[in-house]
C-alpha cells in the first residue's frame, strides 16, 4: 500500500511540476515575443543605446572633465554647498586666492553684481545638482545625462516624425554624438526642444490648444539652459506666417490667451530673475559671450563659414554643422531646386530651418570654438524630419550622393570620438602623474597643465598662476596658512613651451623661477623634483618648528 501511495504521490508531483513549467513557459512565451517585438520596432533606438554604452566606456566619459565641463561640475558642487541659495562659485583654494587671481578658467568666470560666478546658467547647475543629491557620483553622471538625448529621439520616432534608420543616423552621424559624450547641458536642452518641436507639429496637425501650450512651455523652459531656444521659438512662430483668420480668432479667445500666457511664464520668469540677479534679461550667457569685441562684416562671413561648413584658423581646421552631417543638406537642396510640389509640412520645415540658421549666423557670439556647428544644434530637429521623409530613389545621382554623405558623416563622428578618446587618455595620464605628488596644495604655472587636473579642481586645493597673478600675495597667503604642510609646483618642460609658442598665456620661465625661489624662502629647499613626460613636479614641505 505504501509503495502504491508513494507512486501516486510521485505521479502527482510530476504532474504539478509539468503544469508549473507549462504556465511559466506560457508567461515567458508572452513576455519574450513582446520584448523582441519592442526591440525590432525600435531597433535604431536600441542600436543608439549600445553605441552610447560603448562610447562611454571607450572614452571613459566619467573621467572626462576638461575645461568647461570641469567648471560646470564646480558650479554644481558650489550650488549644493551654498544650500541652493546662491550660484556663487566656491572652490577649495579660494581662501588662498580671495581675489580669484589664480582661478583655473579666468575667462569663464568673473564677478557679476558682486558675485564670482561661472558663465553657465544656474538651470543646468540645478539639474545636475539633483543628480548629485540623488546619490550619483561624477563618474556616472555623464552617462545618465546622455540618456536624455535617446529619450528625445524616441519621442521623435514615436510621434511618427522620423523612422528608425534616421534615429540611428541622427545619433551616430551628427554633432549630437560628440556633444552627448561630454558632460554638459546639451542632452536636457535637446530633450526640452524636442518636446516643444513635436508638440508644435502635433498642434499643426490637430489644432489642439493643449499641444500648442505644451510646445511653448517646453521651449521657454529650454531657454534657461541655452539662449538658442529663443531663436528656435522665433523661427517656429515666423514659419507659421501668415496665420489664417479662423486660427487667429481661436488663439485670441480669453481662455486660450490665459493658457498661452501661463505657458510662456518660464520665459517671463527667466527675464525677470536675470534682470534682478545679473542686470541683463538674457543672463550670464549673454554677459559672458556678447559685447566683448566688434567684428567686421568679413569676419562675420568667415565665422559663418566655420559654423555652417568648414574653416581654417591659424592652420587649425574648424568643422561646422554640415561638415559633420552633409547628408542633412541634401533634402533641402532637392526640395528647393528640384521639388515640384511641396506639401505644407515640408514648406514649414524649410522655412523654420532657414529662419533659424540665419538668426544664428547673425547673432552667434563666436564660431563655437571646438565643435563649431554647436550653435546650429537645434537645426537637427527639422532636418532629421526632412531627411526621414525624403526618398532619393534606389539608384542614380541622389542615391549615390546620399550614401557617400552618410558614410562621410559616420567617418567624421568616428574621427571626433577618436580625438576625444585621445584627450581623455591624456587627461587621465596627467591626473595620475599629478596624484603621485599627494601634497596639500597644487600650483600650476601653465594653463594647459592646470586644465588637465580635470575633476580634481572640485576636491583639491589648486592654484593656476597666470602672468597677471600677484605671486607675492599668493605665496604670502600660502605661508600664513597653517593647514598647508606641503606644496607641489608643476611647470611645463621648456621644449613643450616653445612648441606651443604664444598660444596660451603661461607664466614665463623667469617668473616661474622667481616663484620657486619664493616658495623655497618660506618652505625651505625643495624636497623632491620629479620629471614627467612634458613637465616637472617640485615638492616643498613646510619646516615644522
Amino acid at each position: 500500500m505504501r509503495t502504491k501511495e508513494r507512486e501516486i504521490d510521485k505521479e502527482e508531483s510530476i504532474l504539478r511540476f509539468n503544469e508549473f513549467v507549462k504556465r511559466n513557459y506560457k508567461i515567458n512565451e508572452k513576455v519574450s515575443p513582446r520584448f523582441v517585438e519592442t526591440v525590432k520596432r525600435n531597433w535604431g533606438l536600441f542600436s543608439s543605446f549600445m553605441i552610447l554604452v560603448a562610447v562611454s566606456l571607450w572614452i571613459d566619459s566619467g573621467e572626462f572633465y576638461i575645461a568647461d565641463s570641469a567648471l560646470k561640475a564646480m558650479q554644481t558642487e558650489s550650488l549644493i554647498e551654498n544650500g541652493f541659495g546662491s550660484d556663487e562659485i566656491r572652490y577649495p583654494a579660494q581662501k588662498l586666492d580671495p581675489l580669484r587671481e589664480a582661478f583655473f578658467l579666468p575667462g569663464f568666470a568673473q564677478n557679476v553684481n558682486g558675485k564670482f560666478i561661472g558663465q553657465y546658467p544656474i538651470a543646468f547647475s540645478f539639474y545636475s545638482s539633483l543628480l548629485r543629491v540623488a546619490g550619483l557620483g561624477w563618474k556616472f553622471i555623464p552617462f545618465v545625462n546622455s540618456l536624455l538625448s535617446l529619450i528625445a529621439l524616441y519621442l521623435l520616432s514615436r510621434s511618427g516624425r522620423i523612422d528608425q534608420k534616421t534615429v540611428l543616423l541622427g545619433y551616430s552621424g551628427t554633432i549630437l554624438l560628440a556633444l552627448n559624450s561630454d558632460f554638459g547641458e546639451y542632452p536636457v536642452f535637446f530633450l526640452l526642444n524636442t518636446v516643444g518641436f513635436v508638440s508644435w507639429l502635433t498642434y499643426r496637425d490637430t489644432k489642439r490648444i493643449s499641444s500648442f501650450c505644451i510646445a511653448l512651455a517646453a521651449l521657454t523652459t529650454a531657454v534657461w539652459f541655452r539662449l538658442e531656444s529663443v531663436l528656435f521659438l522665433t523661427g517656429l512662430a515666423l514659419a507659421e506666417l501668415p496665420i489664417r483668420a479662423e486660427e487667429r480668432k481661436k488663439l485670441t479667445r480669453t481662455h486660450n490667451v490665459f493658457l498661452i500666457s501661463l505657458s510662456i511664464s518660464p520665459l517671463i520668469i527667466f527675464f525677470f530673475l536675470n534682470i534682478t540677479e545679473y542686470g541683463h534679461p538674457f543672463g550670464v550667457r549673454y554677459i559672458f559671450n556678447f559685447g566683448r569685441e566688434e567684428i567686421s562684416i568679413t569676419e562675420k562671413i568667415v565665422r559663418s563659414l566655420s559654423i555652417v561648413f568648414v574653416n581654417f584658423v591659424e592652420g587649425i581646421p574648424k568643422f561646422g554643422f554640415f561638415f559633420y552631417s552633409p547628408f542633412l543638406i541634401l533634402p533641402v537642396v532637392y526640395y528647393l531646386f528640384f521639388g515640384k510640389k511641396l506639401d505644407e509640412n515640408v514648406k514649414f520645415l524649410l522655412k523654420l530651418g532657414g529662419i533659424y540658421s540665419l538668426s544664428v549666423l547673425l547673432t552667434a557670439p563666436n564660431d563655437g570654438i571646438t565643435i563649431t556647428g554647436r550653435y546650429l544644434f537645434l537645426l537637427l530637429l527639422p532636418l532629421l524630419v526632412l531627411w526621414s521623409g525624403w526618398n532619393p530613389g534606389s539608384a542614380g545621382f541622389w542615391k549615390s550622393i546620399s550614401v557617400f554623405s552618410v558614410v562621410f558623416a559616420l567617418s567624421a563622428s568616428g574621427i571626433t570620438l577618436k580625438i576625444m578618446r585621445h584627450v581623455s587618455k591624456q587627461e587621465k595620464f596627467f591626473r595620475n602623474s599629478f596624484a603621485q605628488n599627494d601634497t596639500s596644495l597644487w600650483i600650476f604655472t601653465d594653463p594647459i597643465l592646470c586644465g588637465q587636473a580635470g575633476i580634481d579642481h572640485i576636491s583639491r586645493k589648486i592654484l593656476c598662476i597666470h602672468p597677471d597673478t600677484n605671486v607675492d600675495r599668493i605665496v604670502s597667503n600660502i605661508a600664513s596658512d597653517e593647514s598647508l604642510v606641503s606644496v607641489s609646483l608643476f611647470f611645463m618642460d621648456e621644449k613643450e613651451t616653445l612648441k606651443l609658442g604664444n598660444s596660451f598665456p603661461s607664466l614665463s620661465r623667469n617668473k616661474s623661477i622667481e616663484l620657486e625661489s619664493a616658495l623655497e624662502s618660506r618652505f625651505g629647499q625643495e624636497n623632491k623634483r620629479t620629471p614627467f613626460k612634458g613637465f616637472y613636479a617640485v615638492e616643498y614641505h613646510k619646516i615644522l618648528k
